[in-house]
């Protein structure tokens, strides 16, 4: 809001009558036309802010402590430090929970040293990728666009990290829902992806300041319904059979 403020003394009361029509000229002329562009200025800051908050742009990029924010704002995605670690990681987490809790992570065996030039960016191929201090790409989507300039990465509401067509919502090009690492959130996909032969399981953290995959995994079964917990190779625990209602082996859940 501008206010103008005229005191008693203030010149103006006492100029000549040229002076005053000079200067009443310059106020209308400030009414008239910078305060006007100053207001648009102002919503057009506001309008980009309260759009973008939750994603990334063919060119653009995060790095250091830039972070973007599910426009619920119950996620965040950018890099962090587990624990007191000193590598660095990209990742999403519960934004507003005292301690972090980290719901998936980009670069989970190949963490970043030294976070100063490092990047995650989303290239105008539709690429997205992790860049360390050197802009070596140490991590990548693999996604590629149809044309240049045609995609945004988006951090959603329910935690996912989608690659889309600008201009076409339901054209999801990459997702984080493909990927999981230690967390299976509400949405999320554990199986065999049979278009991309990916298989889609939850793998155990190494520590608490060491995210990179450890020794166990839990995935489903291709071809059956049986939740199958691994320790490496070795078959540790198994769901049974799902019978609709419950799975044979935990009828507890029923």
């Amino acid at each position: 809001m501008l206010v103008l403020l005229i005191h008693r003394s203030h010149p103006f009361l006492w100029c000549n009558p040229m002076e005053k029509m000079s200067l009443t000229f310059k106020i209308q002329w400030l009414f008239l036309y910078v305060v006007p562009l100053l207001i648009l200025s102002f919503n057009t800051h506001l309008s980009k802010g309260s759009d973008d908050t939750n994603t990334i742009y063919a060119g653009q990029f995060l790095s250091r402590n830039q972070t973007i924010t599910s426009l619920s704002g119950v996620f965040e995605l950018g890099f962090f430090t587990p624990g007191n670690s000193q590598n660095y990681y990209g990742g999403i987490w519960y934004k507003k929970l005292p301690n972090k809790t980290v719901v998936w992570l980009a670069n989970r065996g190949q963490p970043i040293s030294n976070l100063s030039s490092s990047q995650l960016k989303l290239s105008q191929d539709g690429n997205l990728v992790l860049l360390d201090q050197s802009k070596n790409q140490i991590w990548s989507t693999n996604s590629i666009s149809k044309s240049a300039n045609s995609t945004i990465a988006m951090l959603l509401d329910n935690g996912n990290f989608i690659v889309r067509d600008k201009l076409d919502s339901s054209n999801v090009i990459w997702q984080s829902f493909d990927y999981p690492t230690d967390t299976w959130l509400p949405g999320g996909k554990v199986g065999y992806n049979k278009l991309k032969n990916v298989k889609q399981a939850l793998t155990s953290l190494r520590n608490s300041e060491n995210p990179s995959p450890r020794l166990f995994s839990l995935e489903v079964e291709p071809n059956s319904s049986h939740i199958l917990l691994w320790n490496v190779s070795n078959l540790y625990w198994t769901s049974g059979i799902w019978s609709g209602k419950v799975f044979s082996l935990v009828p507890e859940i029923e």
